[in-house]
């Protein structure tokens, strides 16, 4: 049978397939954000956040191949992440942040050019997380998601929200301004912040973030939240939601973890090994 290395090797490079001419990864009918379910159907669609995540995933594996001792796969790997971050950090950027995606017509989302959806969080967050992004930029995006898309309840997913739905772009596009995946904060994404944040030594902006997001604090106002304080939210409505500030998807969400080890590694600074916790 084959062994994991050669599953995730196999996966990686049907990743690596689905390349534009740009050298940017295909979107198809979503990456992480299944909203976007539109954008890329005639598979020439582009996905910004994709190129980061699997620059990190390159750069990563490149070193469980350099272990095994296979010497084609980490030179390999090496040098598709070397490309990659290359062409993301000229192409993808918009002057002040890195934009989203490309629909199949090449209109990109997360632009400076867009109306709405101008910037999207996660394009900027995994730039960080991924080492896509240089020091100066860095600090940069994270400048811009404190300004623009930080707001009461944390960063919203992206700014301003859609009013007008749009079929090049998919179902987040149907759902009401400042809700869930449409300008509203979805803590999944939310959580990748206070790591960015925190990567960068921004503690107190990588705390404020998190003391946003914890259900606790959010249930201080109950009127205004309506959630249970003591689970944590999928998503809270944005500020252009007549419902802002208001909690949901408690009891169903794979946030909660992420919530919690962003609270025990990157806050507390505790993380989990061989022999057991480990401090910082």
């Amino acid at each position: 049978p084959s062994s994991l290395y050669e599953h995730c090797c196999r996966a990686i490079n049907k990743a690596l397939e689905r390349f534009s001419d740009n050298g940017l990864p295909l979107i198809g009918s979503g990456d992480w954000n299944d909203g976007l379910s539109a954008v890329g159907l005639k598979m020439k669609g582009e996905s910004v956040w994709l190129g980061h995540f699997l620059h990190k995933i390159l750069s990563d594996f490149s070193e469980v191949a350099f272990a095994r001792g296979n010497q084609e796969h980490t030179l390999r790997y090496k040098e598709r992440a070397k490309q990659l971050r290359d062409v993301l950090n000229s192409r993808a950027w918009d002057g002040e942040w890195y934009w989203r995606a490309t629909k199949d017509s090449g209109e990109k989302l997360g632009s400076k050019e867009n109306k709405e959806g101008s910037v999207y969080l996660n394009a900027q967050t995994w730039a960080v997380i991924a080492d896509v992004a240089d020091r100066e930029r860095a600090e940069k995006i994270m400048d811009v998601v404190e300004k623009k898309l930080e707001f009461k309840a944390g960063p919203v997913l992206l700014y301003p929200a859609y009013k007008t739905p749009d079929e090049e772009i998919g179902y987040l596009t149907r759902y009401a301004s400042g809700m869930r995946e449409n300008g509203g904060v979805y803590t999944h994404a939310a959580t990748w912040s206070v790591i960015a944040e925190a990567m960068l030594g921004r503690g107190e902006a990588a705390f404020r973030i998190f003391s946003k997001l914890n259900p606790i604090n959010r249930g201080s106002k109950p009127d205004e939240y309506f959630a249970e304080p003591y689970v944590t939210s999928g998503n809270i409505d944005g500020p252009e939601s007549d419902f802002y500030g208001r909690g949901g998807w408690t009891w169903y969400t794979g946030s909660a973890a992420w919530l919690f080890k962003v609270g025990l590694e990157w806050i507390l600074g505790v993380r989990p090994t061989r022999e057991g916790l480990l401090i910082s």
